[in-house]
């Protein structure tokens, strides 16, 4: 065990291994029609699955031996079945990682670097330190928890920690629980993390302005989320309690009748009261799921999204044995419904409904699969990439692509409508992107994930919060590995100010900067918040961008980029400027 200065004694080490099928890196969020890498599913529906595990503790990777390292820096660790381990070496002076090293292995060293640590405050909306919250940093390569509780003013340190990804959570009974993450390279992390407290929504629902006594009235969550459920007393008053603190679609019902509002709980803000819902003859939608022979479909998940103006919400249900679903209540209106079933066709249907019962009916075309294993160039399996497949020609509708991500042993799955040649786009998070030309149907194909010999640009980008670095290199890659390292230079600062029509600071507005090169990549499922907010004086700063050009990506309830930016609402900036203005308008209904 050896640091900067040589031999480390007294230094942790640690081994640890994934149980298969059972670590959170192996998994992926269960959302229909798509597949990602749990661990990066930190918002949305799919969270959901997420916060369960780590509230039960399942899925982080094991400790299975442990030693202290003596004065020379020697260490042994004993007691470990044949096998590859992850080995961690701890200390106040810094942290190592070396992967995949056998039991049994001798003179195995081990290199101690500083890490990162990893330090905030912990408030409520109200802005008030939050103590007893527990900090949950998981190490998204190998599903490892390290945790953390803030203190009486708020205040917590993690670390030092390996340099890597990590999903983060914060959570404390009674609050709702942060989740997000962070990119640890950086030898200080320093943030602020706003709990918001569980919320109340009150009011009243009433039929041509007389209280209904026996409504019932629950929030619609997200498509997938449980809601919040309760019943009107006889004077037509219902209270909800422990919502979240965003926006929140509200619904009453009674018989076929129903009523929706969204509200809108500012930041800070404990309870909204006086919430009036008007019954009114509502839109229902039923059907059945049927299968090409003409057979009930059994837990095909059916969702509609309905529409009323700004206004959009979701319902949604599996089959049951039938094939037979109902959602509602909704607005009369249009109303996108989509069908779901792994090994079907993903089946899309837009719709007019009016007031009352509508029927739509489906039949899921059996789909012909695209299926193999993705490795790197020496075979090893390749966990937790993205998979893209489109048709190369038009097929009579216009091309539809399917996604899906490798699972632990890189086996993909995709679906398509039909027969047919297809392009497979692979990457784009692990691995280089690359671009296959396959038939469908497909099965049991390797697919090599590095690209072909040839000159290749290589691009590194770093990004947190409120800095962006990026570097580059020209490498021509062969039939033999290339060994490349990428210097991050230093950089300059990049400052403005985020007005109204009227020239006047507008405050609340999330800026995120992002390479030019790299801002057309697809995000990937619930990544990271990255940015800053504009003050009350309508200001932001990045405090260091390395690279030639940017784009700044700006957003604000209600608000959109004056149409002046064009038609790409795109805000070009360089490393240095100091007196960016955007400005934004409010949107039209």
């Amino acid at each position: 065990m050896r640091g900067a200065k040589g031999p480390v004694p007294g230094a942790v080490v640690l081994a640890s291994a994934p149980v298969e099928g059972e670590s959170l890196s192996e998994l992926t969020c269960v959302v229909p029609g798509t597949s990602h890498p749990l661990l990066e599913c930190t918002s949305g529906p799919e969270r959901e699955q997420l916060l369960s595990l780590v509230a039960r503790r399942q899925g982080e990777t094991p400790i299975l031996a442990r030693a202290v390292t003596e004065k020379n820096g020697t260490f042994t660790l004993e007691g470990l079945s044949a096998g590859a381990y992850s080995l961690w070496v701890e200390s106040p002076e810094g942290t190592g990682l070396r992967h995949d090293v056998a039991a049994g292995a001798e003179g195995v060293e081990l290199l101690l670097g500083a890490g990162v640590r990893l330090s905030g405050t912990v408030t409520d909306d109200a802005k008030r330190p939050i103590a007893g919250a527990l900090v949950t940093a998981i190490f998204k390569a190998q599903s490892r928890f390290f945790e953390a509780v803030s203190d009486e003013r708020g205040h917590f340190r993690l670390g030092p920690l390996p340099p890597g990804q990590y999903a983060l959570l914060l959570s404390k009974e009674g609050l709702e629980t942060w989740s997000g993450g962070f990119t640890g390279y950086e030898p200080e992390v320093e943030e602020t993390f706003i709990i918001p407290a569980r919320k109340r929504i009150s009011g009243v629902v009433r039929r041509a302005g007389t209280p209904v006594a026996g409504a019932e009235v629950f929030v619609r969550a997200d498509p997938l989320a449980p809601s919040t459920r309760t019943t009107t007393d006889a004077m037509g008053r219902f209270s909800l309690e422990g919502l979240r603190a965003d926006g929140q679609v509200l619904v009453a019902t009674q018989g076929e009748e129903g009523a929706t509002e969204m509200v809108y709980l500012e930041e800070g803000q404990r309870e909204f009261t006086d919430v009036t819902l008007e019954l009114a003859p509502a839109a229902y939608v039923r059907g059945r799921v049927l299968d090409e022979d003409r057979k009930p479909v059994q837990e095909a998940w059916v969702s509609a999204e309905w529409r009323n103006g700004e206004l959009t919400s979701w319902t949604s249900t599996y089959t049951d044995e039938e094939g037979r679903y109902r959602l509602g209540p909704g607005q009369p209106g249009p109303v996108n419904m989509r069908v779901d079933l792994k090994g079907h066709v993903l089946s899309r249907h837009p719709e007019e409904v009016p007031r009352g019962e509508h029927t739509v009916d489906f039949t899921l075309a059996r789909v012909a699969l695209v299926e193999g294993v993705l490795v790197d160039a020496t075979g090893k399996p390749v966990s937790a990439e993205g998979l893209s497949l489109r048709p190369l020609e038009a097929q009579g509708e216009p091309p539809s692509e399917v996604h899906a991500s490798s699972d632990a042993e890189g086996r993909f799955s995709l679906g398509t409508p039909r027969p047919g040649r297809y392009r497979l786009e692979v990457g784009g998070r692990r691995v280089k992107k690359r671009v296959l030309e396959v038939s469908a149907p497909l099965r049991g194909r390797s697919v090599v994930a590095v690209p072909e010999p040839g000159r290749y640009q290589l691009i590194a980008e770093l990004a947190r919060g409120d800095f962006v670095r990026t570097a580059s290199q020209w490498v021509e890659l062969g039939e033999t590995p290339a060994r490349v390292r990428l210097r991050f230079e230093g950089g300059q600062g990049l400052s403005g100010m985020a007005v109204d029509s009227r020239g006047q600071p507008l405050a609340g507005v999330h800026i995120q900067v992002a390479s030019a090169r790299t801002v057309q990549e697809d995000p990937v499922c619930g990544g990271e918040r990255r940015g800053v907010s504009t003050g009350p004086d309508g200001r932001f700063a990045f405090r260091q961008l390395t690279g030639e050009k940017f784009v700044l990506t700006v957003s604000k309830q209600g608000y959109e980029l004056a149409p002046s930016y064009g038609e790409f609402q795109r805000v070009e900036v360089k490393p240095g400027m100091e007196d960016v203005r955007v400005m934004l308008v409010q949107k039209t209904p």
